[in-house]
């Protein structure tokens, strides 16, 4: 199904599923950037069950976006930032109704191209923060949500520093060794915290995984979701190299990370999410490709499920082919009891897709 034929802007980076108006029903968030110098794009959100568009800001905005509560008022709020061109890190807040025009608020500005956020209790305080990498700016850092979160922006001391010599996207945030402390996953690396707070965040690198350099700098460009997909009680790892012509799909082992592969030859795997698709209590996973790298074009990108065979391996099932999408999230679209996939294609093509599950399972 296409929700939209005919989108704001091209280049559309974040795709997001969340109840925006609270009535029970998921609602769709869709956010894109302009070329340098061209003014702003534009962030919207589609009401379910008609998708109606409304416009939520005016905002250039790098792929990831995470929604999170900031502000108290128990409405979903939007966090995301800037593109590589630009310095600021946004929060949205949400208003009594949300239907009329966000307020965009200033967290950073201290750093470059924002690509992905997470929110959880980073540091074990019991409280939600936001996690944020910046490629440019080569750091990993963390954000308590200060008391009064309309300041812009938000006061340094609320900023924490992970890492200080990482670009990465794909972010986690999980209990791996269920020691019960949330460790951080940022691309193919797992930060643990510090016993003390003044020391060093402990660092394992997947060093299978890809990286490349680019003007000198090397970035490790991965989708990252989390699980027990071998159902043996252990979180795993579920990687794809997102932004590699012919990126590989694999899941790593816990506790010790052994790598098994997936799929070895996908073009651009930008979307990933690990879910139960057929309901047969075991984790799935759900790959597509964006069908761009390097300035060239893949002509039949698809999206794929990789359904659990319990395991450790997977039989693939094709949902879609030749149509390209970019940041694809999954969720029960209409309270159907089933999980459809909500998509759009980063560029050229203008539009957002819906693939509705309509399956007897």
């Amino acid at each position: 199904m296409i929700i939209d034929p005919d989108p704001i802007e091209s280049g559309n980076s974040i795709c997001l599923i969340a109840d925006i108006n609270q009535d029970g029903f998921n609602d769709i968030v869709i956010g894109n950037y302009a070329p340098q110098d061209a003014g702003e794009g534009t962030l919207v959100w589609y009401e379910y069950p008609a998708w109606k568009r409304h416009v939520i800001a005016k905002a250039n905005l790098e792929a990831g976006g995470v929604v999170a509560e900031i502000n108290g008022d128990g409405r979903p709020d939007i966090v995301a930032g800037q593109p590589s061109y630009g310095c600021e890190l946004y929060w949205f807040e949400n208003p009594p109704n949300p239907t009329q025009l966000w307020t965009r608020r200033v967290i950073d500005n201290s750093f470059q191209k924002y690509h992905d956020q997470a929110v959880g209790d980073v540091d074990s305080d019991g409280e939600a923060e936001i996690l944020v990498p910046s490629q440019r700016g080569r750091v990993l850092v963390y954000y308590d949500i200060p008391p009064d979160p309309t300041v812009s922006p938000w006061p340094t001391k609320y900023r924490h520093l992970i890492c200080d010599d990482i670009s990465v996207e794909g972010l986690a945030i999980a209990d791996l060794d269920g020691d019960g402390v949330n460790e951080v996953v940022a691309g193919p690396n797992i930060f643990k915290r510090p016993k003390y707070p003044d020391d060093k965040w402990s660092r394992t690198i997947l060093k299978e995984f890809h990286a490349r350099t680019y003007g000198g700098l090397v970035f490790s460009e991965t989708r990252v979701q989390v699980g027990d997909v071998n159902g043996d009680g252990v979180l795993d790892l579920v990687m794809s190299e997102a932004e590699s012509a012919w990126g590989r799909l694999a899941w790593f082992e816990g506790p010790d990370w052994t790598m098994h592969i997936i799929n070895e030859s996908l073009f651009n795997p930008h979307s990933l999410a690990v879910a139960d698709f057929d309901r047969d209590g075991r984790l799935d996973v759900f790959v597509g490709e964006m069908g761009l790298a390097g300035g060239c074009t893949h002509l039949n990108p698809r999206l794929l499920i990789y359904l659990n065979d319990g395991d450790g391996s997977f039989t693939e099932f094709l949902v879609d082919a030749g149509e390209p999408t970019h940041e694809a999230k999954v969720a029960d679209i209409g309270n159907i009891g089933k999980l459809s996939i909500v998509g759009k294609p980063f560029r050229e093509l203008k539009r957002v897709d819906l693939w509705k599950n309509v399956s007897n399972v």
